[in-house]
């Protein structure tokens, strides 16, 4: 997507001042022996060293105590299949099993459209309008406002107070919400059909880019937002 000549990434000069919530923390009580799905290792002997080792039970099938004698047992053997051909009965069963597909194979479903749960036979159909929704996201009129809300509320959150990280531009008002209004007051123009002069009237549309609709948040307090809302 195109900048303007000598923007300024938004998160410029942010770099480390996201830190994780629990660096640095342990919790002994949920550690080891304390941890409810705690299981003792067992003992086992390496076949290639003949040295006791432990393992947990996910691994009681371990032969090895380490990649290196793993790679020493098998030095100078020669895999099983070697020399070796699958029997005429054998392969009709992965033919069948459908273990791989024969020379000119055809995906039963290659060029095939499911016309029943297709356009407005979708139970999530909307009326055509995603196209025209990613497009207006992903265009460089919302770039700058999410750029302009972050610059206002110094890229910070505006809930927690934390500054820098993951930040998000967050609509008070949703964006799909304007989007069905804005198509309400264009109802001549079909979002599929005239979807380029559609994104042209909306860059003169002020309430898609009223910074006074947005609020910078963190994920966090986004994700509560948008609960909050009902999404």
């Amino acid at each position: 997507m195109p900048f303007e000549k000598s923007a300024i990434p938004w998160n410029k000069g942010k770099r480390g001042l996201q830190v994780a919530w629990n660096k640095g923390m342990k919790f002994p009580e949920f550690s080891g022996e304390n941890n409810s799905h705690w299981k003792p290792k067992i003992e086992k002997i390496c076949l290639q060293c003949n040295k006791e080792f432990e393992v947990f039970p996910s691994f009681k099938r371990a032969k090895y105590c380490s990649f290196q004698c793993y790679w020493k047992n098998l030095k100078g053997k020669k895999p099983w299949m070697t020399g070796k051909k699958h029997t005429k009965e054998t392969l009709e069963k992965l033919k069948s099993s459908g273990a791989f597909f024969n020379k000119g194979h055809i995906p039963w479903n290659k060029n095939k459209k499911f016309i029943e749960i297709s356009g407005n036979k979708h139970w999530k159909w909307k009326g055509g309008t995603s196209p025209l929704y990613e497009t207006l996201r992903k265009s460089f009129e919302n770039d700058n406002w999410r750029k302009k809300v972050f610059e206002r509320d110094n890229y910070t959150c505006q809930e927690c107070l934390n500054e820098g990280g993951y930040l998000i531009a967050h609509h008070k008002k949703p964006f799909a919400e304007i989007l069905s209004e804005f198509l309400q007051q264009y109802s001549q123009f079909s979002p599929m059909e005239d979807k380029e002069t559609l994104v042209r009237l909306s860059i003169t549309y002020e309430p898609f880019w009223n910074i006074n609709n947005g609020k910078t948040l963190c994920k966090d307090c986004h994700k509560k937002e948008t609960f909050k809302i009902g999404g």
